[in-house]
């Protein structure tokens, strides 16, 4: 395993991640807004973002050759690698947690969003159940019975 290899590679997830982060809050603010166009462009930007941390990470586990972490940590002798690694690791954890929040906020707000739509909805729609139905099958409410025609006239 390169040491320089593995903190190369750490350093490019924690970026990646932060990256992730940054459009994670501006998700939050275009949700706020109701800007439909730019959520779907951030979204696309969250997925390029998604599918390269998921080279790099595959990247990661080639050169750790599925290790546990705190394990390799734990190999290595020089004390510079050491703690490199162990603050890149402090540093991804902390990110993550970060994002994993973002993320949850970002989840109530569209859930929020949706609920005022269902409202909206639910209040321009009209009450079917405010219909009488006849016994022959007829609808017979007062809009009917205004506007019918009496031809005897």
């Amino acid at each position: 395993m390169s040491t320089d290899a593995l903190v190369n590679t750490l350093s490019k997830l924690l970026v990646l991640h932060k990256s992730l982060l940054l459009l994670a809050k501006q998700k939050t603010e275009i949700i706020k807004a109701g800007d439909m166009d730019s959520l779907n462009n951030i979204i696309k930007e969250e997925l390029k973002h998604v599918q390269a941390i998921k080279k790099i990470d595959k990247e990661r586990e080639n050169i750790t050759k599925n290790i546990p972490f705190d394990d390799l940590i734990n190999e290595i002798t020089d004390q510079k690698y050491k703690n490199k690694l162990e603050q890149l690791k402090n540093d991804l954890m902390a990110e993550l947690d970060q994002l994993k929040k973002q993320n949850d906020l970002n989840h109530q707000l569209i859930e929020q969003s949706l609920q005022f739509v269902n409202i909206s909805l639910d209040l321009l729609l009209p009450d079917t159940e405010a219909i009488d139905y006849s016994l022959n099958g007829k609808i017979d409410n007062e809009l009917t019975r205004i506007s019918t025609f009496d031809s005897k006239a």
